[in-house]
């Protein structure tokens, strides 16, 4: 570093975004337990690993968490479980190539830090002269490299105002702003996660990245909220999408979020069977899943369902009948299922059930007001299918007496030919 960080903080490629680095180039800076060794292997400090830091050591109250017990320190994650090669090895090396590290893509193009902690940028440039051969990451371009202060080593770096887990007061009107157009929030267990939603039914928006809530429900079942509701994201790749806005949320896959959580034990909907029954309800359901237990309830389309039993104590399938809508359906709807359990845990299957609703009814023309040119047309586009299934029975009518007609005429014809062969040449004249 430079003489304002030399011989006195820690290396900036090493310990990025530690408050100790040199440099400050996150929004969170936690410091980590490296620092806190340091200072205690000086003699000179007894420091506290557990309490959050740094605040909380000059006065613990201001760390307090909504139990009034002490929040826990902000874990450091850069470099956390990289291996020795990321210390001594290239950052162009394989214990770099990880979401969040060495990155390779223009500096308009955002993207999440380590940890999903933040919204960022790559560092990445151009610079007027080739680097040093030991900072030359891109053999093909001796001219590309990161910042001096990270060994030219470019990485992701948080936006100024894109910190997912507080809401920086500096940035409110953008937090606000991006909350209500693609239902982004800011809170401690939000993250970081690629999206193209936007709440319209017309708009779109290019790929960029927003910040979620996320929760665990165990190592494999990942949830994100969006705009409020909690949408399940377990599988690979899987993408939320909801009604009425454009674009989607897409899911990382749950391990690399929830690997280290506990399985609360959720109730989880894997399949129901049947698929559709009449508004009138009456349709038997077996839902097949995981910690479906006694004393759950089903919802259907919100209608609570009846004789809701469980089979056996495996909690793997329960039965329940659905209810009667509250009106009949004049179409078909189709309903999310909802498993709940009595301490209010539940489980929500979107799409997987259908109401099958009346045939649908066409309204009387409304004649108080006499005729006007919407009535008449109204009038034609009811009567114009009569119309054309009258001309096209017609049109077969035609076409079929036309062919019996010539049909009748050739064999007519054929007849009248055979006559007079029989009467030029008779049976055994010569």
């Amino acid at each position: 570093g430079g003489s304002g960080t030399a011989a006195s903080h820690w290396e900036k490629r090493l310990m990025l975004g530690e408050l100790m680095s040199g440099t400050i180039d996150s929004n969170l800076s936690p410091v980590s337990a490296m620092t806190l060794a340091l200072f205690e292997d000086s003699g000179w400090y007894a420091p506290d690993y557990e309490v959050l830091a740094p605040d909380c050591f000059y006065d613990r109250s201001w760390c307090l968490d909504t139990t009034g017990q002490p929040a826990p320190r902000l874990e450091f994650l850069w470099g956390q479980g990289r291996g020795c090669s990321f210390v001594t090895g290239s950052c162009a090396g394989a214990a770099w190539g990880f979401p969040g590290y060495f990155c390779d893509t223009d500096a308009e193009v955002a993207g999440c830090t380590v940890g999903r902690r933040e919204v960022g940028y790559c560092t990445i440039r151009r610079y007027t002269s080739p680097l040093a051969r030991a900072f030359q990451y891109f053999p093909s371009d001796p001219y590309k490299g990161g910042l001096a202060a990270e060994d030219f080593c470019p990485v992701w770096t948080s936006y100024t105002n894109y910190d997912c887990t507080w809401a920086q007061p500096h940035a409110l009107d953008f937090v606000n702003r991006v909350a209500g157009e693609r239902g982004e929030q800011r809170c401690p267990e939000c993250r970081c996660f690629r999206t193209s939603l936007y709440n319209s039914s017309d708009r779109k928006i290019d790929e960029v990245r927003g910040c979620y809530a996320h929760r665990c429900l165990s190592p494999s079942r990942l949830q994100l909220r969006v705009a409020g509701v909690w949408h399940d994201c377990n599988a690979n790749q899987q993408r939320i999408t909801l009604a009425g806005w454009t674009g989607w949320l897409d899911c990382p896959p749950a391990v690399s979020l929830c690997h280290h959580a506990a399985d609360l034990g959720w109730p989880f909907i894997a399949s129901v069977r049947p698929a559709h029954g009449p508004f009138e309800g009456g349709t038997a359901l077996t839902i097949s899943g995981k910690k479906l237990s006694l004393g759950s309830r089903i919802f259907v389309c919100g209608v609570e369902a009846t004789d809701v039993r469980a089979d056996g104590n495996s909690g793997e399938i329960i039965y329940g009948t659905t209810g009667r809508v509250a009106e009949e359906l004049e179409a078909n709807r189709t309903c999310s299922i909802k498993v709940a359990q009595p301490d209010g845990r539940s489980h929500i299957m979107s799409g997987a059930f259908v109401y099958i609703g009346l045939p649908p009814k066409q309204k009387l023309i409304d004649l108080s007001g006499g005729w006007d040119i919407d009535k008449v047309i109204s009038l034609a586009m009811r009567l114009w299918p009569y119309v054309m299934t009258a001309i096209v029975s017609l049109s077969a009518l035609h076409w079929l007496f036309v062919i019996v007609n010539e049909c009748t005429l050739q064999r007519r014809m054929e007849q009248a030919a055979l006559r007079a062969r029989h009467e030029y040449h008779p049976t055994g004249a010569l």
